[in-house]
């Protein structure tokens, strides 16, 4: 009788651990089905939202590449380039310096929204490439010291640029998919931009009548020192976006140790990182993982002549890589964009002097220097400064001249603003300076698309109310701008698919997560 009872009760016991085991599976299961959705949900959500932050980014890159010229324009006839630099860096500082005061007391991040988010050499080796590169290009580009029917073609060199650092410079491996993609995108902006940069008679809408419309004043030896001074400025800012690429990969997570970067090191590194049974390329994988703290490597072999194997690997220029344990997160995009400008505003005042070296500035002496610095901020505001020869200031408010410079001036900064903001971020989050600076040179298309629809005035034939006219037409500029927009938009849409991919397949070492601008 005892026994039969036994017997029960362990039958019982089992069917409850039973019960007890498929209840914790089905628990189990039903909560593995949850974060998935939870997980998707959060990687569609990311998606739309990077998307979003490049549109963003096209925008504000064609709304500069409008509002340049009509700025420019309007500053000259009371002031001169050198105050528009100034100005434009230092209400861009200020801004920048609003919202980070802002967003840190809301988020109750205030010190990492303001703190210098990397070491003072590194600020000042971005801030002065940037800030230089900004000075040459806006001096170039004044009075039309590069001829205006060049100006824009030429911004697409970025993209080139930006492609030779990476097989220098770069910190991260990009697939060949990626490399693809983005001479495809420079293929499509040849397309766009070729028309334009061989018509001499045409430039921003305008069918020029003088050369002075489209030379300006210059000699021919002038306009091929300032195109080539353009250039260097184009490669100066692409430069300051692949060394900010570099410190961003770095503060992922990722070392790479070993032979440094150079051309021959990031192609075996290509090649060498290419997956056999896909052929897909994962980049941030490499042949060889450091996986301790100490460096010493445990996968190496032990007998001797795997140890010369070894050796000879590392000969080969092979790049090894291991986590590097950073703690905190990563610098927020408006620390960033905040410390870049404060360096360059420090450059720009710095280089006030350049402002009166005739032929280079407008100013040929200190006081007209001051007039025209005066008079070119005050302008900003309305305020119109008539400065006489005994030295008072007569000041009339709300003037037309000076209603048209803010008309232009302040949706410019504004655009500015957001464009060094969404910049900053979209380089954050792809991690690729070929990638952001693609995203940028889409502008040039559209750019091209508004000229053909609108005309920029030539200053003497017109006022300043009637600088940008409505003048649609049908040119040759208008249909390779359609013609190499598509191929731009299909090369993006790639390299957003596979920035996608990569997201999937995972993230580099030791991802941390993102503050700031999102």
């Amino acid at each position: 009788m005892e026994d039969e009872e036994h017997e029960d009760l362990l039958i019982r016991a089992s069917s409850d651990n039973e019960d007890f085991t498929d209840n914790e599976d089905a628990f189990a299961s039903s909560r593995r089905s949850y974060l998935q959705h939870e997980n998707l949900y959060s990687l569609c959500f990311e998606r739309i939202k990077f998307i979003c932050l490049g549109i963003v980014l096209v925008l504000s890159s064609t709304a500069l590449l409008i509002l340049l010229p009509l700025y420019l324009e309007t500053v000259n006839v009371y002031s001169d380039a050198y105050t528009m630099l100034v100005f434009i860096c230092f209400v861009t500082t200020v801004i920048i310096l609003l919202m980070g005061c802002l967003l840190g007391r809301l988020l109750n991040q205030l010190k990492v929204m303001l703190s210098i988010p990397f070491s003072l050499s590194r600020v000042y080796r971005f801030g002065l490439a940037y800030g230089l590169g900004g000075f040459l290009l806006l001096y170039a580009v004044d009075r039309k010291r590069v001829m205006c029917h060049l100006q824009d073609p030429i911004k697409g060199i970025v993209l080139v640029f930006s492609l030779v650092y990476y097989f220098f410079f770069c910190k991260k491996m990009m697939g060949l998919q990626q490399i693809f993609c983005s001479t495809t995108i420079v293929v499509g902006l040849f397309v766009s931009v070729d028309y334009g940069l061989c018509d001499e008679f045409r430039c921003r809408g305008n069918e020029r009548e003088h050369r002075s419309e489209d030379a300006g004043p210059w000699s021919w030896q002038v306009h091929s020192l300032w195109t080539v001074l353009y250039i260097v400025a184009l490669a100066l800012w692409t430069l300051h976006s692949t060394l900010l690429e570099g410190f961003l990969v770095m503060q992922q997570g990722i070392l790479y140790m070993g032979p440094g970067s150079s051309l021959l090191s990031t192609v075996s590194r290509l090649v060498s990182t290419r997956d056999s049974s896909s052929s897909t390329v994962r980049h941030s994988r490499p042949l060889l993982q450091a996986t301790e703290e100490d460096g010493d490597f445990s996968s190496l072999p032990q007998s001797q002549s795997e140890r010369n194997t070894a050796v000879l690997d590392q000969h080969r220029q092979v790049a090894y890589m291991k986590p590097l344990v950073i703690t905190g997160s990563r610098p927020s995009a408006i620390s960033i964009a905040l410390w870049i400008h404060i360096v360059s505003l420090q450059l720009l005042i710095a280089l006030c002097w350049t402002d009166m070296i005739p032929s280079f500035g407008k100013g040929s002496s200190a006081s007209e220097f001051w007039s025209f610095f005066t008079s070119g901020f005050l302008c900003h505001f309305g305020v119109q400064s008539n400065n006489a020869h005994n030295g008072t200031n007569m000041i009339s408010l709300e003037t037309e001249t000076c209603k048209q410079m803010a008309l232009y001036a302040w949706p410019f900064i504004i655009s500015y603003t957001v464009f060094s903001l969404s910049f900053v971020q979209f380089l954050i989050i792809s991690e690729s300076s070929v990638f952001t600076v693609a995203m940028t040179t889409a502008a040039l298309p559209l750019g091209s698309i508004w000229w053909s629809i609108f005309r920029m005035a030539p200053l003497e034939s017109t006022n300043l109310q009637n600088l940008l006219q409505w003048s649609p037409s049908v040119t040759g500029e208008l249909i390779c701008s359609i013609l190499g927009l598509p191929v731009v938009v299909v090369g993006l849409a790639i390299l957003y698919k596979s920035h996608f991919q990569d997201n999937v397949l995972g993230k580099p070492i030791g991802r941390l997560p993102t503050t700031g601008v999102a």
